[in-house]
């Protein structure tokens, strides 16, 4: 499993709602009982979660007139209005939302201006607020669904996800996911920002090809998330890609001063063997044969090539002379390499590529990777698999 951390400032959600209203407001007045009312926002709204819902306290200006006889009561007052939006995640990811204005406090008492009135003026704030209740609710609720679309969310993050794994490359290996769950812990509001925590469920494969479909993730609330950080990756990797890894090992060295240059390489797996054969082209063109038995010790992290022996043909007499002393200079150089910490090899690729980056509309995702170790190999005709364990994996999302 994946775990992630989305954190969204208040701000971003207040800057939502505060265009929802002013989208939803009439910019002029509303006759409401016989009076002329005319409501303003008089600035941002404040918001705090609360596992599935949203605490909106909204600042608004009241004025208010009626004709009385020859003459006209007016008055004006500020109120803050509590509004609690509530919502749900379904497992397709469908968002749903009810929000309703649950009750008000005065910012500033209400002054008549002119006249008097018939009626208090908080039953008159009462029967505005409720006049105005469902313009209100529903711009809130509308505003959410269209900003915070969930499947549309996650598809982005997924995809950006996939794409930003695929960076990574060694030979052609790629990392691939296919997500099949994800689970959300209570949300709640820390400095001033909601907090998203959970997992995500998937298969993770290191290989050339990606062998998953693409499927669309289902979601699950849950109270506590356990190993939320605590992922296994498969590693195949074919005999193609380790003939490639056998050349470049061989490319690397010196003899003499001069860079060996070894083409063709070919590797054959079987469970209990292995049998290498390349050409090499300098320091002397011949026929270089590898055979060993690969062992992996998972106490050690470390692959072993149990009776490894190199046999080396040249291709002509005068070759022939120097063969033994490259045959010799190849086996010190395995046997130098050997045997090799997996473990660390691993984490030197992933440290060269981590962390990850990338943005997601107006988040911005941090992919980190903690200890990496292979807790499970073996070999068969078609390359060596592995088994991967990678703790504290973890994707970090920002949106301010």
């Amino acid at each position: 499993m994946i775990g992630f951390v989305f954190k969204v400032t208040n701000n971003a959600l207040e800057r939502l709602v505060h265009d929802a209203i002013l989208d939803a407001l009439p910019d002029h007045e509303l006759e409401v009982s016989g009076f002329s009312i005319n409501l303003k926002v008089l600035g941002a709204p404040s918001i705090q979660a609360d596992n599935k819902t949203i605490q909106i306290s909204l600042p608004l200006g009241v004025g208010f007139s009626r004709q009385a006889g020859l003459f006209t009561v007016q008055g004006h007052g500020k109120i803050h209005v509590k509004i609690a939006s509530r919502f749900d995640v379904s497992p397709d990811l469908n968002l749903t939302t009810k929000s309703a204005i649950e009750d008000h406090i005065w910012l500033e008492k209400p002054v008549i201006d002119f006249g008097s009135l018939d009626i208090t003026v908080e039953k008159l704030v009462d029967l505005i607020l409720k006049h105005y209740h469902d313009m209100i609710v529903h711009s809130i609720d509308k505003g959410l669904k269209t900003k915070f679309s969930l499947s549309s969310v996650v598809d982005q993050l997924l995809e950006s996800l996939r794409n930003d794994l695929n960076k990574f490359s060694y030979h052609g290996l790629k990392v691939f996911l296919q997500p099949s769950e994800i689970i959300v812990e209570p949300i709640y509001n820390e400095a001033g920002k909601m907090v998203f925590r959970g997992g995500i469920s998937t298969s993770l494969v290191c290989t050339l090809n990606n062998p998953f479909e693409p499927i669309r993730p289902s979601l699950r609330w849950v109270d506590n998330l356990l190993n939320d950080n605590l992922s296994m990756m498969r590693l195949d990797i074919a005999e193609e890609v380790i003939s490639e890894i056998v050349c470049e090992f061989i490319n690397k060295q010196e003899y003499g001063g001069e860079a060996l240059e070894a083409r063709e390489c070919k590797v054959d797996f079987s469970p209990t063997k292995m049998d290498v054969v390349l050409l090499l082209e300098k320091p002397i063109k011949a026929r270089v044969m590898l055979k060993g038995s690969p062992r992996y010790n998972e106490a050690e992290s470390k692959l072993y090539i149990d009776k490894l022996d190199i046999d080396m043909k040249a291709s002509n007499i005068i070759y022939r002379l120097t063969a033994p002393l490259v045959n010799r200079f190849l086996e010190s150089s395995f046997e130098e390499k050997l045997p090799v910490a997996v473990d660390s090899v691993i984490k030197e690729q992933i440290s060269a590529q981590m962390p990850l980056c990338f943005q997601t509309g107006a988040m911005e995702v941090n992919v980190v990777v903690g200890k990496v170790s292979v807790v499970e190999m073996k070999f068969d005709d078609a390359g060596l698999k592995a088994l991967v364990k990678i703790e504290d994996f973890e994707v970090r999302g920002e949106m301010n």
